[in-house]
């Protein structure tokens, strides 16, 4: 059986049980084919306790990345989601998304001017984001990296832009707390994950990357406006 979650905009997806096919390409063999349409994509997600769960925390998530697409201009496919069962009869959360043509960061071993100017962009307007969501205590995004973000486009567009790739990923809410044990036990939560957006690690990282040098002028910018607001301003105490 397959339970809907949300669906404004309608994939027809047929019942997933047992007919589902792995795509055979380097680098998606983990996610399955949509079925007469191959700009589509399927990624199965692990299922919560129950299906008031998994529809609450999936339906959070999407509309976390939704929001972060409308109000800041960030990149991202569009996500349809139904529960059901996978050909090993394992239930989990099946989501539809755009397939996007283009390369990971961690692919390239050198970012061209284009990327460059465009990965600023992106990392200013996600440092906005993700201020926004920490001042109304709203879900962060918690899985940054390069293997998650694409340079690419869906088809119909033109021009390559930055995307976030990886719409299954982790979300850090306003109630969450993880017991780190390589960190002597420290606990990680909601303000100490914020805090640690502080860090100039990606900038450097990418600026590193770049031929020819480029500065992250914007991104530099609005980190430095996020270490002003974490001195004048009461964090969240969650």
């Amino acid at each position: 059986m397959v339970e809907e979650i949300q669906n404004p905009e309608r994939f027809n997806i047929p019942h997933f049980s047992k007919q589902l096919k792995r795509i055979e390409e380097p680098g998606l063999s983990r996610f399955y084919e949509f079925p007469g349409n191959p700009e589509k994509i399927i990624r199965k997600q692990a299922a919560k306790d129950s299906v008031e769960a998994s529809t609450k925390y999936y339906s959070q998530l999407r509309d976390m990345f939704y929001r972060m697409r409308d109000n800041f201009g960030i990149k991202v496919p569009q996500m349809e989601m139904v529960l059901g069962e996978d050909e090993k009869g394992q239930q989990g959360i099946f989501m539809a998304v755009d397939k996007i043509h283009g390369k990971n960061l961690h692919q390239f071993s050198a970012f061209t001017p284009e990327l460059a100017r465009k990965l600023d962009q992106f990392y200013a307007d996600f440092i906005d984001a993700t201020l926004d969501a920490y001042k109304n205590k709203l879900p962060i995004w918690g899985d940054l990296n390069n293997s998650q973000l694409m340079f690419g486009k869906r088809q119909g567009e033109n021009e390559d832009n930055i995307y976030i790739s990886d719409v299954g990923s982790m979300m850090i809410d306003a109630d969450y707390k993880f017991i780190n044990p390589l960190e002597m036990g420290a606990e990680v939560n909601y303000k100490t994950f914020f805090q640690a957006r502080l860090s100039d690690y990606f900038i450097r990282d990418w600026e590193a990357r770049c031929v020819p040098a480029f500065r992250f002028e914007k991104s530099r910018k609005k980190l430095t406006e996020l270490r002003k607001f974490m001195k004048t301003k009461k964090p969240a105490q969650k």
